[in-house]
Order: C-alpha cells, then structure tokens, then sequence
C-alpha cells in the first residue's frame, strides 16, 4: 500500500481532473445499469430454462418507453412527479457512490448516512406510484415501503463504524484490508449492504405493478436499475476498497488514471460476482408472490449481521500489556479522535 500523508493538497488541475472522473462515473452507471440488469435476466433465464432477452433489450424497452407518448390516468399526477424526483436523486447518488476512485480527503464527499437515506428515499419515492393503485398492487407497495424504511435503521451498526468520516475517508483507511485476511469484518458489512439491492429490479417492482406509462415508465424502470447498481457498487466499495484509485501528487496525473482503469476492471469483476450471488438468492429464497415478505427477513438479517460486525469493535479488551496497565478500550482499527477507522 502506497504511503501518503492526511490530508492530501491537490492543484485547480486535480480537481478538475476529478471533477470530469465524477461526470464520467455518472454517465458510466447510468448506461451500465440496465445492461447490468440485463445480464441478471439472462443468466436466470438460463438456469431455469426460461426465455429472457439479451442484456441490450433491456435497454431498449427503456428508450422505447421513453419515446411513447404517456396516458395520463385520473390520480397518477402524484406518480409521475415523485418518478421524476426519483431520477434526478438516483443520479446524484451515482456520482457519490464512489466506482474506480476515491476522492482525495478535504474534497467534498458524502458520508455513508446520507448515501443510504437517499437510496432508501429513492425506493421509497418509486413505490408511491404503485401505492396509489386499488387491489393487490397497493399491498405489495405498502409492504415494499415499509421494509425500504426499516432497511435505514438495520444498517445503523455499519454507519456506526464509518463514524463522522466521508465514505471516501474510511474508504481510504480501509484499503489495506484484503477481503482474504483481515478484512473479513468489511465483507460483512457488505454482504448486509448487498441485501438492500434485492428488493429492486424485482419482487413487488415488478414492471406489471407499475401504473405509469410512455416517458414516466420509462423513467421507473430505469432509476430501479440505477437503484439496484448503486446498492450493489456501494457493497463492493465496503467489501474491497483496495482497488479503487486514489489521487497522490507524487505519481502524477498518469499513474492515477491507470490506477482508474484498474479500479474500472475491479468494480466490473464485483458486478460479475454479484450477479451470480442475485441469481442464486432470487432462485433459491424469493418466489414471486413472498418476495415483499421475505424483504422483511432481509432487514432483520442485515440487522444482525450488521450488529455482529459492530459489537467486537466496542468491547473492552480482556488481555493486559506488559506494564500491568489495562489496554485501551478502543481496537486498533477505531480512530477516537475522527469517530472511525483508522489504518
């Protein structure tokens, strides 16, 4: 691991070489995000004989639904507003999710808790058009919203282990973890992350339940991709952060934009790893009428899992050094004075 001193003072060129990775990022995840649902589609498909189109139909039912004029339905005003609201929040999260790089500390950069709270919002948002129906349909959205709200205060432990750090910053700290050796506390909290993103692209958001029509439909479809990736990207930042880039003056502007295409080759071997890990949970555990329920099992277990990554960190320490004096009661990986970790 390269060594490097806190914090980092970068030229105007630097931020703006980063400031242009940022919009890259954006455009990246937001193209890469149906394609990617695509692919989970289609492997499914396979495995359970079923006939599913390639990657690229999913992306063109979003632009054919874009360009067909709408159907405006007595109630859905409310509906296409909140879609809307939805689209432009779920692009503001992709650009601070980070994907091939860090942002350098003292760049400005979110924290875990607002990242999450916008992911929830987003889910939230995305059911009301389906909460507004009459029937079965409005159920499976109350049932869906419920469990996207109670998915912020399971995940309370892992925000605790961030402290009053930017995601970046603990990012930073965390990158000298492997997920092979000590880092085995950060797949962890990845893996109860992970659980936020299977409720999307799927279980009671389905496209049938889905009122909206023409540009407005399109537009669900679409932020449920970009939902579902961001939960995923945010995941494999937890789990392995080695492998995104970090701006150091010393090497240049050219060893960071290698390091970014490296990170670039990092984040697609996580998608591939998380796509298998959807396929083979969707199979095994969702049906298609339990998938809301079984959501609600999915909070609960990121809870524990989250709590049992947390609990360690903030017990006392039994052993006593050689002095005679008890030890500190903070593990070598909490930074007292930042609320964190610390390398």
């Amino acid at each position: 691991m390269t060594s490097f001193s806190l914090p980092l003072i970068l030229t105007w060129q630097w931020y703006l070489l980063i400031i242009i990775a940022l919009f890259f990022q954006i455009i990246l995840m937001m193209y890469a995000a149906p394609y990617f649902r695509g692919f989970v589609d289609l492997l499914a498909g396979r495995i359970t004989g079923q006939l599913r189109y390639w990657p690229g139909g999913r992306w063109q039912n979003i632009r054919h639904q874009l360009k067909r004029p709408g159907i405006m339905a007595p109630g859905q005003q409310v509906g296409c507003i909140v879609t809307r609201v939805a689209f432009v929040l779920a692009i503001a999260v992709c650009g601070m999710v980070p994907v091939f790089s860090l942002s350098p500390p003292g760049f400005p950069a979110p924290g875990l808790l607002l990242i999450c709270a916008l992911l929830v919002l987003v889910s939230v948002l995305l059911m009301l058009p389906v909460m507004i129906q009459a029937g079965q349909s409005a159920s499976d959205g109350y049932l869906s919203g419920v469990s996207d709200i109670l998915l912020l205060p399971a995940l309370t432990p892992i925000l605790l282990m961030t402290g009053g750090q930017d995601l970046s910053n603990f990012l930073i700290h965390t990158r000298a973890y492997s997920p092979s050796g000590e880092g085995a506390p950060f797949v962890l909290a990845g893996a109860a992350i992970f659980l936020g993103a299977l409720g999307q692209g799927g279980s009671v958001a389905d496209e049938a339940q889905c009122p909206l029509s023409g540009a407005d439909r399109g537009l669900w479809l679409w932020t449920h991709d970009i939902l579902q990736l961001c939960w995923i990207t945010l995941a494999g930042d937890i789990v392995w952060s080695g492998v995104l880039a970090l701006p150091l003056p010393e090497e240049g502007a050219t060893a960071w934009m290698v390091n970014c295409f490296y990170g670039t080759g990092g984040w697609v071997l996580k998608l591939v790893c998380a796509m298998f890990f959807l396929v083979l949970i969707r199979l095994v555990l969702l049906s298609v009428i339990k998938r809301g329920r079984v959501r609600f099992l999915s909070v609960f277990l990121a809870g524990l899992v989250a709590w049992q990554i947390a609990t360690p960190l903030f017990l006392p320490v039994s052993d006593k050094n050689e002095k005679g004096t008890p030890p500190s009661h903070k593990t070598s990986w909490y930074n007292e004075e930042e609320g964190g970790f610390a390398p």
